[in-house]
């Protein structure tokens, strides 16, 4: 967060003078119900002290209040739940007031720190303005980015994206972590994750690269042993089948879709698995038909290695996007990595649209 600090009121002289405190006094000014604060401390001379309060726990007990639990501050501040109390502790002392009621069972704002909280929200609003501003002007892009991604695109197109990202921007740390599961953002204290199929998240925010479908492939040599290509997906049935493992059990339903002409195929798989890439490389062995993104096996339709099964026929559309949590400003070096990334993945699909809020 912040190393610099807001002077506000009420510090101990250094020189070792004693002081006398005067309690905080809440008032309304004006005619529109302003809430206001004001906290003072006097030393035997009768002169105000000042203090200087670190911007650090303000931004803490704005997260911790917003949250309404330590728990889930300690989570998005990625601190340790410990740390976050005894700083709200400290920033209470510094104010001499306290800002929140809390016991192993309930927390609540007291009446200074709702009013509090309500004051230092415009005002940090404003500084985390003014740094983002300071930050983009320097064009300087740097500081760890921590992504989750679906393995199949990971292991494909990600590692070379992040590859040609770091190249430009040297400053910048990246932490990859691949996985088929819709893992929590803000507990895995994720910056971004790219995502493939619509999201149930109404709060997060997403941009909409493209959308890719699944299709039915096998190798050419596996349909010459059988005769060539089906002629119904009928003829499926009893084929030996690839299935992965995210789709459910041995036994599996495939959609197909061609124009506004659907069918139902039932499919028993005589091998599972989580991984895609894995799945591709058994239907190029001509080990069985598979449903697979078509992204997956561009270059080896165009070249003939693998079949499209039924041309015409593929799954409903499966958005591919960024996401982020929900946040009040978005770092430069993220705003950066998703420009590059929707660059880069949007030459694979289609559809893109800017960065927004899902709805």
């Amino acid at each position: 967060m912040y190393a610099s600090l807001l002077p506000l009121c009420g510090h101990r002289d250094m020189r070792g003078s004693r002081e006398r405190s005067i309690p905080m006094k809440v008032a309304l000014e004006g005619g529109n119900g302003t809430a206001t604060q004001r906290s003072t401390r006097w030393n035997n001379d009768g002169e105000p002290l000042s203090r200087d309060i670190n911007l650090n726990r303000i931004e803490i007990f704005r997260e911790v209040a917003t949250s309404g639990s330590f728990t889930k501050a300690a989570l998005k501040l990625r601190q340790p739940k410990s740390r976050v109390s005894r700083n709200i502790s400290a920033l209470e002392a510094e104010l001499g007031v306290r800002l929140i009621h809390r016991s192993s069972r309930h927390f609540r704002l007291t009446e200074a720190g709702e009013i509090f909280y309500l004051r230092m929200q415009g005002l940090m609003e404003q500084v985390h303005e003014a740094i983002n501003e300071l930050t983009e002007k320097t064009h300087e892009v740097s500081g760890p980015i921590r992504l989750c991604v679906a393995e199949d695109i990971g292991q494909f197109l990600m590692r070379r994206i992040c590859r040609d990202f770091l190249k430009l921007h040297p400053g910048v740390q990246v932490d990859l972590h691949l996985s088929n599961d819709h893992v929590d953002l803000i507990g895995g204290s994720f910056d971004l994750a790219v995502r493939v199929g619509r999201l149930k998240d109404s709060s997060i925010l997403q941009r909409k690269l493209g959308e890719t479908y699944l299709i039915l492939a096998a190798s050419p040599g596996f349909l010459r042993e059988r005769g060539g290509l089906p002629k119904e997906p009928v003829d499926l049935t009893g084929l030996p089948f690839l299935g992965f493992s995210g789709f459910g059990s041995f036994q599996q339903w495939l959609l197909l879709i061609n124009g506004g002409e659907e069918r139902q195929l039932q499919v028993n798989s005589l091998f599972l698995s989580n991984d895609l890439l894995v799945l591709k490389s058994m239907v190029m062995e001509g080990m069985g038909l598979a449903w697979l993104p078509e992204f997956l096996m561009k270059d080896e339709l165009q070249s003939g290695s693998l079949v499209h099964v039924f041309r015409g026929w593929t799954s409903q559309s499966l958005p591919i996007q960024i996401v982020l949590p929900p946040q009040r400003d978005i770092p430069l070096r993220i705003k950066s990595f998703v420009e590059f990334v929707a660059a880069a993945l949007q030459k694979e699909f289609r559809g893109g649209e800017p960065l927004g809020r899902d709805r």
